[in-house]
């Protein structure tokens, strides 16, 4: 009985393992493509810029530099260097500028000047990206920094980024667009996204409590797609 105790934790232990080593290789990979992208679209005033990159392969160490200078702490203050490190296995990270706020905290406080200028911002930097070939995947007032001194607004979080006719389901629930429960996808997932929150920035709540059949609002809306849809084939 206690053999078969033991063999039975050493092998949750080995699952348990591999589990974890295939959840940093999967994050690693999304680093390294976040770092593609930024290269991509080289360097626009309201998205913000990657400062530099690198990392190491396993077995190799590198010695890591979190920028702490000025409000925030940890790895998700605005700005922060983003690192997918496991021990022994090697370390990609990206840095990027620093900036003072996420506008999801600041809105509140924002007078209605500053609502239209970074409103318009935001709408330039995914201009800039879709003009570039690639959709953002998770646009929202968390995914948008700010810099108070110049208030200035630019996009970060490319981690989901895809090139405008990717077929992929991601992002927050609350943004997303009825298109992508349609089949379809391009650079309008990211469009009615952004009218999410330019809805926010000047209602200060959100238009859909989540991207769901349970949201009778959201469901109206892709219903109304849908009929479009049916009436665009009937016209061909």
């Amino acid at each position: 009985m206690m053999e078969g105790a033991i063999g039975w934790k050493e092998g949750w232990k080995e699952r348990n393992e591999e589990g974890r080593r295939s959840r940093y290789r999967k994050q690693k990979e999304r680093t390294r493509k976040e770092a593609d992208v930024f290269r991509a679209l080289k360097e626009h005033r309201h998205v913000v810029r990657m400062l530099a990159e690198g990392g190491t392969e396993k077995g190799e160490e590198q010695e890591k530099e979190n920028r702490d200078d000025g409000e925030g702490d940890g790895e998700d203050a605005p700005g922060k260097r983003k690192t997918r490190t496991q021990e022994g296995r090697g370390t990609y990270w990206i840095d990027l500028e620093r900036m003072d706020a996420c506008l999801i905290d600041i809105v509140m406080d924002c007078n209605l000047e500053d609502r239209v200028r970074y409103g318009r911002q935001l709408a330039s930097g995914l201009t800039h990206m879709h003009r570039m070939g690639f959709r953002h995947n998770d646009v929202k007032l968390d995914n948008v920094l700010i810099d108070l001194r110049t208030r200035t607004a630019k996009l970060c979080d490319l981690e989901h980024a895809s090139s405008l006719d990717a077929r992929m389901l991601c992002g927050t629930l609350s943004y997303m667009a009825p298109e992508l429960f349609l089949g379809d996808s391009g650079e309008e997932v990211d469009s009615w996204s952004l009218g999410v929150c330019l809805f926010c920035l000047f209602h200060l709540f959100l238009p859909f409590e989540r991207a769901d059949g349970k949201d009778s609002t959201f469901l109206t809306c892709c219903l109304e797609e849908k009929e479009k849809r049916r009436e665009e084939k009937r016209g061909l």
